[in-house]
């Protein structure tokens, strides 16, 4: 690695904030993603996820071993609990296990020596952060560049319910308010406050125009507009009564933007009505696999219950042959052959 100071940027942000088309954009004025293949497409995620696989699969390791879940939210209310009670927090001084950080450091000195600008985003990092801030300290002439990628808690509830099939709304609030606890914590380890994006609002263009600026990165209007798609954004945006609002509102700079409360209900209301109706739809669903799966059963046990005679008939008749169907075989020849002879001679 060359001696000259390197700068990594680092995407800290939560599922379903935007952040494959941030990153897909910050690639195009310059940050570079490193060498390693990247997170393919899906159907939650058609452009694809601008992730690199060796930091997408480590992440989830080391979440593993820290937390005990993978995942964007836990599905189990245990695991839950114990996340929202800690907050996310797990301490820093914990005996980290050594091939972690060895691949921890690994990837991170691929990822710099690919360019003075690189950069990664998952959203796991912000919850294995003191990981991560023990495999930076390894790495030397490296400039950390957080960056705050927010967006309003009610849309990423929503897009969490819409992409999964046992999603609650509540759960996926609560997660989206240990991110931005944790964003906000990892942002006061820093002499100067990190850039925020604020994804999704008519600031998402002025904010990176700024944080291009602030990382020398090569700020192009045409060249953002090749890859900006408004279609990526599929939810609207609402004020909940939930304490990740409160905390969006401390990220984005202070207090919430002037709103209509009748309108903000409406949306709410309309909302809820939907995430009911996707739920009944995804039950719905499930009670007909669930009565298909069962009259196929019935089938195959009815299917069953005629071949068991069967198999009784031939375990019958292998016992009478005493010896089974080869020894029957060779007496029918031998028989056979005896035959022959007489009549030969006769």
């Amino acid at each position: 690695m060359e001696t000259s100071k390197r700068r990594l940027i680092v995407l800290l942000c939560m599922h379903r904030s935007g952040s494959s088309l941030t990153a897909s954009i910050l690639g195009e004025v310059g940050m570079s993603l490193g060498p390693y293949d990247l997170v393919g497409a899906a159907p939650g995620n058609p452009h694809g996820h601008f992730e690199s696989v060796p930091f997408n699969l480590l992440n989830k390791r080391v979440l593993d071993w820290a937390i005990g879940f993978r995942g964007d939210v836990p599905h189990d209310f245990a695991t839950l609990s114990r996340i929202l009670e800690s907050e996310g927090v797990w301490t820093a001084d914990r005996a980290i296990p050594a091939e972690l950080l060895d691949e921890g450091e690994r990837v991170v000195r691929g990822l710099v020596e690919s360019g003075l600008n690189s950069g990664f985003k998952d959203p796991r990092t912000v919850l294995a952060w003191p990981f991560w801030r023990r495999v930076f300290e390894r790495v030397e002439n490296l400039e950390i560049a957080p960056v705050l990628l927010v967006r309003s808690p009610h849309e990423i509830a929503m897009s969490l319910c819409a992409r999964s099939e046992d999603m609650s709304y509540w759960n996926a609030l609560d997660m989206v308010g240990v991110h931005l606890s944790r964003m906000r914590a990892i942002s006061e380890e820093f002499p100067e406050r990190p850039p925020v994006v604020r994804f999704a609002t008519p600031s998402y263009w002025s904010d990176l125009r700024e944080l291009a600026n602030r990382y020398g990165l090569n700020w192009s209007d045409e060249a953002v507009e090749r890859v900006y798609r408004p279609s990526s954004v599929h939810q609207l945006p609402a004020v909940v009564a939930h304490p990740a609002q409160k905390r969006y509102d401390e990220l984005c700079g202070g207090e919430p933007p002037a709103f209509d409360p009748e309108a903000n209900a409406l949306r709410l209301a309309e909302d809820a009505r939907r995430a009911e109706a996707g739920m009944y739809a995804r039950l719905r669903d499930s009670r007909r696999e669930y009565w298909e799966t069962r009259a196929k059963l019935q089938r195959l046990e009815r299917a069953l219950s005629l071949v068991g005679p069967l198999l009784a008939v031939a375990s019958s008749v292998k016992k009478r042959t005493s010896g089974g169907w080869p020894k029957l075989w060779r007496r029918r020849r031998e028989n056979g052959t005896r035959s022959a002879s007489t009549g030969s001679t006769g």
